[in-house]
């Protein structure tokens, strides 16, 4: 991984294929690089800096703002069940919901919930789009 100090080291270097120094121009910094009377920019891609990679456990607890159809989901999750065993065994009840609307779940009871009704074409489980890691 590249860091920022060392990628524009490189961006201010000389140019390996003509051995100039780059000219930065034009008001965005673009990098250019002078051949006789003509400027072209220089071909040499460095990699962009990357963001340090973040670890995540399952079982952290998360937040999310559930829509109408996330909650009717969580109502019903023990249906199969209780229609399997013939009797209510597990009995339905709606999300706990904090003051501000969120409720809470373990990552991994998140996804194994409401992963099979996500998807590109379905709607939205959650609204807005984020989950809120709740440490």
């Amino acid at each position: 991984m590249t860091d920022p100090i060392s990628r524009q080291a490189a961006i201010d270097a000389e140019c390996e294929v003509c051995q100039i120094a780059p000219k930065k121009d034009r008001g965005h910094n673009c990098i250019y690089y002078v051949h006789g009377c003509k400027e072209i920019e220089c071909l040499r891609a460095l990699p962009s800096a990357q963001p340090e990679p973040i670890c995540i456990n399952l079982n952290e607890p998360i937040k999310v703002k559930l829509t109408d159809w996330g909650k009717e989901i969580y109502y019903h999750q023990y249906d199969r069940i209780n229609q399997i065993a013939g009797r209510e065994i597990c009995k339905p009840s709606f999300p706990k919901e904090d003051e501000n609307g969120y409720t809470e779940f373990q990552l991994w009871c998140f996804m194994e919930l409401y992963g099979e009704h996500m998807g590109m074409t379905l709607p939205n489980v959650i609204e807005p789009l984020e989950i809120v890691y709740a440490r």
